[in-house]
């Protein structure tokens, strides 16, 4: 009996093992309402699409991966969700605002045509709406196909030669800081030069714009607007394992650059709404020290109280940054609410304004945190590679001797 019972196992977990047959398969059901037993290849084909999907849909919601966006954790993942809510809100909340002044007024800003402009003075480009084909996009053509080239073919040479034994992928975040370090750069500086930091601490000087105020104001609004797009598109391209903190600041930064142009546009280039958005850009611009860090790190130079200043100094920039910002932010309002424009995206980006500013200071957060590891770390590699003091050697030596003759 028991050799019948061990027999009949042996035999069912055997049986266990085979494959099924067609007439095992399990039953489908039909959209009548009735059952049929499925081929064996087709059900197998079926099953494999189910997890395909399955594991896809997994991927994309969950908050531990996103696909070519690197690490996502719970907190980056509801700031998104939040300034995403927020930017549809603002943008509904801009449109009504744009349908009731519409209501109550008819005026609206009548734009100057190239010939007034030329009578007065005054560069022609600068009438020209940014969404007319026929508008210089050449030069921005020029500029993302030369940053482009840059970034696809000299800084990886330069990155090779000085930094030989990383990996692939530490080596293309080392050619896209030395990118963004150029790109924010250039931005600031040409900003600079054409007296950006006057019009935001001076910019009753502007309340009559004169011919060279005008286009210096246009050219630097181009510049921003090339070379934020430009250096944040390539990294987004180039680096398959950024975290999502840095690409949601990437986009917020892309986003309000695109926005800005229509929106300067429609208010016949108020200097308000420049000076804003040049005190918003800030965020970008004045990031090199970050990068510089980076470059440092991954060289092996540890200084460890450069690596704390860096922090510091990060930290109170993006304070001063944010009260410009909203300093700024406060005195366009008075600009839109009185210039007649009847435009939407003009109430609804002054709306972002706020969660914009709230995911950039997140964002940057991160970094903040982020450097201040990486300068305690730098520290402690600092203090093991230190030799030990003479006095520590003799003493550990003592003790040493002591022991081993049981003095």
């Amino acid at each position: 009996m028991t050799q019948k019972q061990g027999t009949s196992k042996q035999q069912n977990k055997h049986d266990s093992h085979k494959p099924r047959s067609a007439s095992d398969t399990p039953k489908s059901r039909i959209p009548n309402g009735s059952s049929r037993r499925l081929p064996e290849g087709e059900e197998q084909t079926r099953s494999v699409r189910t997890f395909r999907s399955i594991s896809t849909l997994r991927s994309l919601v969950s908050l531990h991966h996103v696909p070519g966006s690197g690490s996502l954790d719970k907190a980056t993942f509801i700031a998104a969700a939040v300034g995403a809510f927020s930017a549809l809100g603002c943008t509904i909340a801009g449109y009504v605002w744009a349908g009731l002044v519409q209501d109550s007024t008819e005026e609206l800003l009548i734009h100057h045509s190239a010939c007034i402009l030329s009578e007065l003075d005054f560069d022609e480009a600068i009438g020209i709406s940014p969404w007319n084909f026929i508008s210089p996009q050449w030069v921005f053509c020029i500029f993302f196909v030369g940053a482009f080239a840059l970034r696809k073919y000299v800084l990886p040479l330069i990155t090779d030669a000085l930094y030989d034994d990383l990996t692939d992928m530490k080596k293309e975040k080392v050619s896209n800081y030395m990118l963004e370090i150029i790109g924010t750069t250039a931005a600031l500086v040409l900003c600079s030069l054409l007296g950006f930091w006057k019009l935001l601490f001076q910019p009753e000087t502007y309340s009559d714009l004169s011919p060279g105020q005008a286009y210096n104001l246009a050219l630097g609004g181009n510049i921003m607007m090339c070379c934020f797009t430009t250096t944040y598109s390539l990294e987004l391209a180039f680096d398959q394992h950024m975290r999502f903190g840095l690409a949601l600041h990437h986009w917020t930064a892309i986003g309000l650059t695109l926005l800005a142009t229509p929106a300067l546009y429609n208010l016949r280039g108020d200097v308000y709404t420049v000076r804003a958005f040049f005190a918003l850009s800030l965020y970008m611009s004045t990031e090199q020290n970050v990068f510089i860090e980076m470059l440092m790190y991954h060289r092996q130079i540890y200084w460890p109280r450069v690596y704390y200043a860096s922090a510091v100094y990060y930290a109170l920039t993006r304070l001063v940054v944010t009260v410009l910002s909203l300093w700024t932010w406060r005195k366009m309002y008075d600009s839109i609410s009185t210039i007649p424009h009847h435009s939407g995206l003009v109430y609804s980006l002054w709306l972002i304004f706020l969660p914009a500013n709230m995911v950039l200071n997140f964002t940057q957060a991160h970094t903040v945190a982020s450097m201040l590891g990486i300068a305690r770390s730098v520290a402690k590699k600092v203090a093991m590679d230190q030799p030990l003091p003479k006095k520590v050697i003799i003493s550990d030596t003592l003790q040493y001797v002591l022991c081993k003759f049981q003095i």
